[in-house]
């Protein structure tokens, strides 16, 4: 017991030794670093001048894109022009679009009871495209030719009493399933076939 004693204490005074003799060499540099005058200046070379560009004009030295087969993109002003601000539905199809549909329409024999623009006729291919519920209501989103709309359960489908009319007088919204995704109309309180998300 003793002997490991003796040795355990001769490398306890060894480590202290070498721990000072650190310390004592860290001061040395320290103190010869901040003692030592002021570095002669540094100049560092000015940059070499750049090599006179040839006189050409700037449409010159932009080389013409290689013609890789992709359709450009509209301008500003086209973008502007094919969607003018201000619409009241930013989903609803351009207005380009609602005329075409609008002829076809009228080419089809179409409704010639439809009371506005926002009223879709669902006997035209009807897509149902999303159920969800609202708070307690159950709402339907649908997309027909004339534009897309959001369908509630009631006489005319409206979501609310001052909202637009969406569906023609003699159509109505009799339920949304949203657990099988589905939307039932009837026309004149006759049922029809339900229209599910595909």
């Amino acid at each position: 017991m003793t002997v490991s004693e003796i040795w355990w204490r001769q490398v306890a005074d060894c480590a202290r030794q070498h721990v000072l003799k650190a310390v004592v060499l860290c001061g040395l540099f320290s103190l010869a670093g901040c003692g030592a005058g002021e570095s002669p200046s540094v100049s560092t070379p000015a940059p070499p001048p750049s090599p006179a560009a040839p006189d050409q004009p700037p449409a010159s030295r932009a080389a013409a894109p290689a013609d890789l087969g992709f359709i450009p993109l509209p301008s500003v002003e086209q973008v502007q022009q094919a969607a003018p601000g201000g619409r009241a539905d930013p989903f609803q199809p351009l207005p380009a679009q609602l005329a075409a549909a609008a002829e076809e329409g009228a080419e089809e024999g179409a409704d010639e009871g439809a009371e506005a623009d926002r009223v879709i006729n669902p006997a035209s291919d009807l897509t149902l495209t999303g159920v969800m519920r609202v708070g307690s209501q159950r709402r339907a989103f649908v997309q027909s030719p004339a534009g897309s709309a959001v369908l509630c359960i009631g006489n005319d489908g409206r979501c609310s009493s001052d909202a637009e009319q969406v569906l023609p007088a003699t159509w109505s919204v009799l339920s949304i399933d949203l657990q099988r995704g589905c939307l039932q109309l009837a026309q004149a309180g006759k049922p029809q076939t339900a229209l599910c998300l595909s």
